[in-house]
């Protein structure tokens, strides 16, 4: 692509939509489909995981796994979506160098300040997860320019691959997790290193495959538009993941580990609809960025508050009988925690597309405040009442929280309609052209 080439936004939509749609069809199914399969091996692994470790040792795992996952979200600093809307004005080098630049000036010294507070925050549990801890810190670093590296891949409409490096590390994790489940040899230890080895293996095919090593240094004008963008972006990109995980991360100092261990099986097999709730709206992001229409974010609304009930509905029917057949009889608890986290999971799908109508207008600041304030209020919920109730008390606060981050959302809507007039034309004229090269060949 030509960085000083500019498309006409208004005649290229009305001639090439067609294409466009088809393009950007393609793109929400597959990355919809993707997410429901990713998920449905975490449903193979989950339960082989809980049966091995019992529910103490599934806690453990979860004290490690969810706050660095959690870190590695907060290092991306938004940068994916930044890099959509900025890609013609850079170039894709000076994306990766800015990126690996920021990942190593940023991470480093943010990892080298965790270190020696790991021991503490994981005080009440296996000593063993301390090292296992600042391992998986250390990937974070990678994950960034990587992470940058497959979005650049979808940009260019090349979907398969990007789907397969996402895919990568969770595959090779279930490999990994059945194989030794098999060989009955899946311990804490083993668990933690099929977690960790794939990640670091997909890191390296996925520089390997995009070409994504670059040298870091930042170049001129990146603080000014990607990492005033990221800023405003940042909290607001990882709304979901970080509703859905911060009750976990604050309950590894608050319950024992059994508790943990329930919660976090009850967390899993809530979520079920949020794959598809991601992939609408990334059809909806690229859709509006390209094609301005608010009937389309209408009917995306209407799609995810049908699919994620019903979704939400058969998971209740079923909890009872198919929780204790996958993870066993001393999981029976957990059934209640699934049922009291369902309405929070259809209330964070709902605003998981609603904020996409932020990103696309250049409003990410929205979102971001809006999360601020559901999660100062889960911190404080949960520190008021999980001491005397335990994870039911977190259940019940987590879906009441995600209720208030779609409201907020929707009383922000009400008073200032996201026009799609400020789409940014970064992201949306690079769309445009591969929609037009896709017509063309």
């Amino acid at each position: 692509m030509s960085p000083g080439r500019r498309s006409a936004p208004h005649a290229a939509t009305r001639f090439r939509l067609p294409g466009l749609g088809a393009l950007l069809r393609r793109d929400a199914v597959q990355s919809a489909v993707l997410g429901m399969g990713l998920y449905a091996l975490s449903l193979l692994t989950g339960p082989l995981q809980a049966q091995a470790l019992g529910a103490a040792g599934r806690g453990e795992l979860a004290a490690v796994l969810v706050p660095t996952q959690l870190f590695t979200w907060l290092l991306g600093f938004g940068l994916p979506i930044a890099a959509t809307y900025y890609r013609r004005q850079f170039g894709d080098r000076d994306l990766l160098s800015g990126c690996w630049f920021f990942a190593l000036v940023a991470g480093l010294p943010a990892i080298a300040l965790l270190w020696p507070l790991v021991p503490l925050y994981l005080d009440a549990h296996d000593p063993l997860t301390v090292g296992w801890f600042r391992a998986y810190l250390l990937t974070a670093v990678v994950a960034v320019p990587v992470a940058v590296s497959v979005q650049l891949l979808r940009l260019d409409a090349r979907l398969g691959l990007s789907n397969a490096l996402r895919a990568l590390p969770v595959v090779l994790n279930t490999l990994a997790v059945v194989v030794l489940a098999l060989l009955d040899r899946l311990t804490l230890t083993t668990a933690l290193a099929a977690g960790l080895v794939p990640i670091v293996v997909s890191q390296l095919v996925g520089i390997a495959v995009t070409r994504g090593l670059a040298w870091p240094r930042l170049p001129a004008g990146w603080r000014a538009t990607l990492l005033v963008y990221g800023a405003k972006v940042t909290t607001g990109t990882l709304a979901g993941q970080l509703l859905a995980r911060l009750d976990q991360l604050l309950l590894v100092g608050l319950v024992p580990s059994r508790e943990l261990g329930l919660y976090a099986v009850a967390v899993t097999m809530a979520g079920l609809s949020q794959a598809g709730a991601q992939g609408i709206g990334l059809a909806l992001l690229t859709r509006l960025s390209t094609a301005p229409d608010p009937s389309f974010a209408r009917r995306a609304r209407l799609l995810t508050l049908a699919m994620s009930c019903t979704i939400a509905l058969a998971t209740a029917v079923a909890a009872p009988y198919v929780l204790p057949l996958l993870f066993g009889a001393e999981f029976d608890d957990a059934v209640l925690l699934l049922w009291l986290l369902l309405p929070g999971a259809v209330l964070g799908d709902l605003a998981t597309v609603r904020s996409q109508e932020f990103y696309v207008v250049g409003r990410p600041q929205v979102p971001s405040i809006a999360l601020a304030i559901a999660a100062a209020a889960t911190v404080v919920s949960l520190l008021l009442t999980v001491g005397a109730w335990g994870a039911t008390a977190a259940a019940i606060t987590t879906s009441l929280c995600q209720g208030l981050y779609l409201l907020v959302l929707t009383v922000a809507a009400r008073r200032r309609p996201p026009s799609p007039s400020g789409a940014a034309p970064d992201g949306g004229s690079a769309l445009l052209q591969t929609a037009e090269r896709t017509d063309r060949t």
